[in-house]
């Protein structure tokens, strides 16, 4: 009895010292598994951060080269066309700032401000011996709230650096990839330099998180180390933890990545605190032997650490979309959870928002990008998706796919909803230009979510540059495109200067005298052999504020075909001449076409500015003062492509423009409608009451000529009488002859 009493007492301490042992060794372990978990995702958190960040470095990088490469190819950098095109990279680009630097330390940006004493500042120094310059964040001048980025490169002509080219950036769309935010906010994503010094993020919510710039510092500075050394030891990047800090009461762990930009690395920091303090429970039950409980507690910490781990701060502060990051693991999941179910990647943006800005205020464009992301909120919940905010005005949605025409209703949908938020008040045209990627249950990677962020960025690109708030979608050829897009920005300015433009004619036909009585100017591309198309090119330029020089280059061509016309004592037509939106807002454009009209003594009645309804219809109060300035000058103006959308009739009883140019939409099956016939009947006799003279476009057989006479239209243009005639082609004898 006594023996079965000392085994019994022995096997219940062997049993308990077991249970101790495994107690410990799991409490060490878990330990370990915590700090562990925090290091790797930290690691997580940065890869992703740090590409991005290089993609928009790159990006500005590769724009601020080609718009100095543009000006190296001019022959006179500080034209008005050329300040024309500063204003329009700045329009287009979310620029606060962009500025001409001469090598005398002079310098002028696209308002024309003028600048001296330049001489003395970094970039100078970098950019006049032929290197590229990125500044650290600086705080605007325009708005002190905000901090630009500056990038500078150097023009160069004939391998000799003649000026350099200033770009300041809004680093706004940067500063939103660093909104995660981790164990309730303690911990954060910032870019510092090697000293220490805070460039990009926010340390506010980690405790004090000022004290890991000081440690950060003294890595540099090193002990025992020369600053060579460390400095190489710090491009390695990797993981250190910040200790026995005066007025630290926790230690904070720290995880850091050199960037390609200057000396800048990032860094994702967490208070080693805030984990311990999250599994308390654990280490406070760690006396309890019992297996059972151990495995509630194992339970109990993962759900602790799943918690602490876990981001309740992963919205974006002004529109409460998403944040990228968080937008990225949740596409996972429901990819993940799904398999079965296509879907689709959409992103869009708002065309030329900076102009939203510049037309109304700044707290209009912020309620613009707040009634997005509330009409955006509206179509996901109602399709079970999501949505992310990327930059100033780039979202990006998940919705459930079922067809393009379901698609293309739900897009609808947003717009309608995007218009009610915004108000009777709110006139202007708001355009999105869309990218959309569908993925399906076979597509092999339909869990790479970078990947798939890459495609609709390609897409969005591509919709972009062209016309209208379209929806492009992803295909395989999207990137030998941009190549194409690319190869066209590189041979543009030797293209001009080549006289490779070359200026088409479609005469117009008076229906009253059966003469030709004016003609369009056309624009197309001689590159070598082949005849490039306006659809190739035009798209591209106007992207890049090249179509200004163009532009000019046409109207002047028109200016010479006149002048011809008049030595050779032939009556001279009308020649109407299409402006891109870009010029809208060059207060010196009356002036420019006056210049070159009285160049060649033409006068300026037989010269027209035609734009088309779009784009009157964008900025109708500065149309109104564009027009009084032709007119007071002697210009005339058309409106082109008239009832092709919007409130064309509306347009009328504000705009005094001299020509409307009817669509051709509304000539196709026109002799199978009475209602079109109507409608038609019906502009004719208004404008003819507006004394606002008639073109029909695209007209193309008899039975719509002779309708046409019938209602007393003033002008027909179109294949039925004349295809676009080449100048060299155009013989005076055409406005000779009766038709």
């Amino acid at each position: 009895m006594k023996n079965k009493k000392v085994v019994i007492i022995t096997l219940t301490t062997i049993l308990l010292s077991f249970l101790v042992i495994a107690f410990l060794s799991f409490n060490h372990n878990f330990t370990v598994y915590i700090e562990d978990h925090i290091v790797s995702h930290l690691e997580e958190l940065l890869a992703p951060n740090v590409k991005s960040f290089e993609l928009q470095i790159n990006e500005q990088v590769k724009k601020v080269n080609t718009i100095a490469d543009v000006f190296s190819k001019n022959e006179e950098m500080a034209s008005e066309e050329n300040l024309a095109l500063l204003k329009s990279v700045v329009d287009n680009n979310h620029l606060e700032n962009c500025m001409i630097v001469y090598p005398d330390g002079t310098a002028v940006n696209q308002d024309g401000v003028q600048y001296t004493d330049m001489q003395s500042e970094e970039f100078f120094k970098a950019t006049m011996n032929g290197k590229f310059y990125i500044s650290n964040p600086l705080q605007s001048l325009a708005d002190p709230n905000k901090k630009v980025i500056t990038f500078a490169a150097p023009i160069i002509k004939d391998n000799k650096v003649e000026g350099a080219l200033l770009y300041s950036y809004w680093s706004d769309t940067i500063d939103t990839i660093f909104n995660l935010s981790f164990l309730n906010g303690q911990g954060r994503i910032v870019i510092v330099n090697q000293k220490g010094d805070l460039l990009i993020g926010d340390l506010s919510s980690v405790p004090n998180g000022e004290h890991v710039l000081e440690y950060f510092n003294t890595l540099y500075v090193g002990e025992g180390f020369s600053p060579k050394e460390h400095t190489t030891q710090l491009d390695q990047g990797g993981v250190f933890t910040v200790e026995n800090i005066d007025h630290v009461e926790s230690s904070l762990i720290v995880d850091y990545v050199k960037l390609s930009t200057r000396d800048w690395y990032m860094l994702s920091i967490a208070p080693e605190s805030a984990v311990m303090e999250a599994f308390a429970g654990v280490f406070e039950e760690q006396n309890k032997m019992i297996v059972i409980l151990v495995g509630c507690l194992i339970v109990y910490g993962m759900v602790l650490l799943g918690v602490a781990l876990s981001d309740k701060k992963n919205r974006d502060k002004m529109t409460g979309a998403l944040t990228r990051n968080t937008f990225i693991r949740g596409a996972r999941k429901i990819l993940r959870r799904n398999p079965s179910v296509s879907y689709v990647f959409i992103k869009l943006d708002v065309r030329n928002f900076k102009i939203i800005n510049r037309v109304h205020d700044f707290e209009t464009g912020n309620r613009v990008i707040i009634n997005i992301a509330k009409a955006l909120d509206h179509i996901v919940k109602e399709n079970n998706g999501i949505f992310c905010r990327l930059g100033v005005d780039d979202f990006v949605l998940l919705l459930p796919f079922d067809t393009k025409e379901l698609l293309a209703v739900k897009r609808m949908k947003f717009i309608k909803k995007f218009r009610e938020l915004m108000g009777k008040d709110f006139t202007t045209i708001v355009e999105f230009p869309t990218g959309q990627y569908v993925v399906t249950p076979y597509d092999a990677g339909r869990n790479n979510v970078f990947e798939i962020m890459e495609k609709i960025n390609f897409a969005h690109a591509k919709a972009k540059v062209r016309s209208g708030g379209v929806a492009t979608d992803y295909y395989e050829d999207l990137e030998r495109e941009a190549l194409q897009r690319s190869s066209i920005e590189n041979k543009m300015n030797d293209a001009l200067k080549n006289r490779e433009f070359k200026m088409y004619l479609q005469p117009k036909v008076c229906l009253k005298t059966n003469k030709v009585c004016g003609a369009e100017a056309l624009v197309r591309w001689k590159d070598g052999d082949r005849i490039i198309s306006p659809t190739e090119f035009i798209p591209i330029f106007e992207a890049n504020g090249f179509i200004s020089k163009v532009d000019f280059y046409i109207f002047e061509q028109a200016a010479i075909f006149l002048r011809k016309m008049m030595d050779e004592e032939i009556e001279p037509i009308t020649i109407s001449i299409n402006f891109s939106r870009v010029h809208l807002y060059n207060e010196k454009f009356v002036l420019q076409l006056k210049g070159i009209a009285d160049k060649y003594k033409v006068p300026y009645k037989y010269l027209e500015v035609e734009l088309t309804e779009t784009v009157v219809f964008e900025n109708i109060s500065r149309i109104i003062d564009l027009i009084k300035d032709l007119h007071s000058t002697g210009f005339t103006m058309s409106m082109d492509d008239f009832g092709s959308g919007y409130s064309s009739l509306s347009l009328l009883k504000d705009i005094e423009v001299d020509v409307l140019k009817i669509d051709r939409a509304f000539f196709v099956d026109t002799m199978n409608s009475d209602r079109a016939r109507i409608v038609i009947s019906n502009i004719i006799d208004m404008a003819k009451e507006l004394q606002v003279k008639v073109v029909a476009e695209g007209i193309e057989t008899s039975e719509q000529v002779s309708m046409l006479k019938e209602l007393k239209c003033d002008m027909i243009q179109g294949f039925y009488y004349f295809k676009p005639i080449s100048v060299d082609a155009f013989d005076f004898d055409i406005v000779r002859k009766e038709y």
